[in-house]
């Protein structure tokens, strides 16, 4: 059996998002004050992406790197919303260096805020020590592909860590 359910709506803006769990998509369509969201898991995704390429022509787009590291960092979200129990307990799970090529990926002020908080002193200031050491690389958008996927997957991590972490709590 298969359900249809139709929703016609002119000029929707739309967000994709991925899940922290890392295998699962949610697209989201708002206008008015309505919002419609399907949630994908990786291989209906790819499923849809072959189709729309199929069936949508258009010019090859080409996004500045600033442009597609940005969409990699709209994934940390979640790390936004935590409260300081949530990172004292994420932060004991992570390894030093998966969490300083993160924070350098990132570029968030208010994410390295919240970590510093929830560090003793002694750990703040060495981590600090070590992330400038770390931001001497510079800017992440404009450094080579290899070194910006470290960044990337050191990103995933964290966010597998609190999906892990969150799923223990359910």
């Amino acid at each position: 059996m298969t359900d249809t359910v139709t929703l016609q709506l002119s000029n929707p803006a739309f967000s994709l998002e991925k899940i922290p769990d890392g295998t699962r998509y949610t697209l989201v369509f708002t206008r008015d004050g309505i919002a419609a969201r399907i949630t994908l898991p990786e291989s209906g995704m790819q499923a849809f992406q072959s189709q729309l390429q199929l069936l949508v022509k258009s010019p090859e787009i080409r996004l500045t790197n600033a442009e597609v590291e940005a969409s990699y960092r709209q994934t940390a979200q979640p790390l936004h919303y935590l409260d300081d129990y949530e990172w004292q307990c994420l932060l004991r799970e992570l390894q030093c260096d998966e969490l300083l090529a993160a924070l350098w990926y990132l570029k968030d002020e208010s994410i390295a805020q919240a970590v510093f908080r929830n560090l003793s002193q002694r750990a703040a200031e060495m981590l600090l020590e070590d992330l400038q050491g770390y931001s001497r690389r510079g800017d992440p958008d404009k450094q080579p592909e290899n070194i910006v996927q470290k960044g990337r997957d050191a990103l995933q991590g964290v966010l597998q860590t609190l999906a892990r972490l969150q799923g223990e709590d359910d």
